[in-house]
């Protein structure tokens, strides 16, 4: 949801998920409609400052909002449901089912039209990409999720047994446990971070945030909170090779 503040001058506007739309969305949304030099960011108060002219247009991006509508694009759909993880909706931490949920069900309005890019189990909202190299793993064998060669039925009966794993271009094999932490591990600092980069503040769609680990950090391991910052791509080149101590100060200044 859009908290607009109208001042004399000028408009101070908060962006929030709501109604099931995620945070991301309506903020790509938002700087689809306001042109980038008519839009400054507050850091300070963590608020987008813009012109009074723009109040009906940010009345009815709130209405869409209100709908559950904001007419995203097939491909960001699709982009939702990979960000979800690729896998069992239903086991994701609660920020995380939303936004798959949300970018499911106005998938499904269009089954047709996208059948043979995913096979979609309606009652466990479960999800499989052949696309993206999200394969089957059953007693030694691959089997691949595209329904032109396995029936939906028989992949939602499946669903239940087999194993999720992902195959990278060397052909090595990740599997679901190490893929559903590092999706956890990611969402747990997208939202420590509040969606922002740590050194300017400016919010970023999800895929243009970078997960930086401070070496040395404060903890040993790869996957320790503690050690890791979120920057955008600006950012994250000048927070290369330096300690915590000179990150703060980077962000100080």
């Amino acid at each position: 949801m859009l908290e607009i503040i109208e001042e004399e001058d000028n408009l101070k506007v908060t962006i929030s998920s709501g109604n099931g739309i995620p945070f991301n969305h309506i903020l790509e949304k938002f700087k689809t409609l306001i042109p980038k030099e008519e839009r400054k960011w507050n850091a300070e108060k963590k608020c987008w400052v813009l012109s009074n002219k723009y109040l009906d247009q940010l009345k009815d991006l709130n209405e869409a909002i209100t709908d559950g509508d904001l007419n995203i694009e097939r491909d960001e759909l699709i982009l939702e449901i990979q960000m979800s993880g690729l896998r069992d909706i239903e086991s994701l931490p609660k920020s995380m089912k939303k936004r798959a949920k949300w970018a499911i069900k106005h998938l499904i309005e269009d089954t047709e039209g996208i059948e043979k890019q995913f096979s979609i189990s309606r009652s466990e909202w479960g999800v499989f990409n052949p696309d993206d190299n999200l394969w089957y793993f059953e007693s030694g064998r691959y089997s691949h999720s595209s329904p032109q060669e396995h029936d939906k039925s028989v992949i939602k009966s499946a669903y239940r047994s087999l194993e999720h794993v992902r195959v990278n271009g060397h052909r090595a094999i990740e599997f679901s446990e190490m893929l559903d932490f590092k999706f956890r591990f990611r969402q747990l600092i997208l939202e420590k971070y509040d969606y922002q980069c740590f050194i300017c503040g400016i919010p970023e769609y999800i895929q243009k945030l970078h997960m930086h680990r401070v070496i040395p950090g404060k903890y040993g391991g790869e996957y320790i909170e503690e050690n890791v910052v979120l920057v955008c791509p600006k950012h994250h080149k000048m927070v290369e090779g330096r300690s915590w101590d000179e990150i703060n100060e980077l962000r100080m200044n």
